[in-house]
């Protein structure tokens, strides 16, 4: 079978994955399932930089404890389980080497996530945006933006 490719794309491949968890803190157990699919393009570069474009398909059964005004007595809570619109993430992963034998690369990951719809509690679930970048032997650095009303 041939390759599939085009300047500046050395690949095109397709991705298939899910997430399911069992979050079993005190506060939030979320019990999200997520099943992901969608193209992935592998840019032509040193290294590798792979670009994704994912279609995300997430239900959540969400259980835990809440700390309502005026006491904020702890009262458990459990909901059925529900599913969210389905919505889309960007992400793009990446190795870039750092100069000739130096042993070291650049390495990171992005994932831009689309709204999601209504939270348990009928509030909306906004966009998430999260990057982590580093060097190989170095002190990774993490910046996390999540919007307001979303609780998963």
């Amino acid at each position: 079978m041939g390759e599939i490719g085009f300047e500046p794309v050395r690949g095109v491949g397709v991705t298939l994955g899910f997430d399911f968890n069992t979050k079993t803190d005190v506060a939030y157990n979320s019990k999200k399932h997520m099943v992901v699919l969608d193209p992935t393009l592998m840019v032509d570069v040193p290294g590798f930089l792979n670009v994704s474009l994912l279609a995300l398909w997430e239900s959540n059964q969400p259980s835990g404890k809440a700390f309502p005004p005026p006491t904020f007595a702890p009262i458990d809570y459990s909901v059925n389980r529900y599913s969210d619109d389905t919505h889309a993430m960007l992400t793009a992963a990446w190795g870039i080497p750092m100069g000739k034998d130096t042993g070291l690369s650049f390495e990171g990951f992005a994932n831009f996530i689309a709204a999601k719809g209504k939270n348990e509690f009928g509030g909306d679930k906004g966009g998430v945006a999260l990057i982590a970048t580093g060097q190989h032997g170095a002190v990774s650095y993490t910046m996390v933006r999540r919007s307001e009303g979303d609780s998963s």
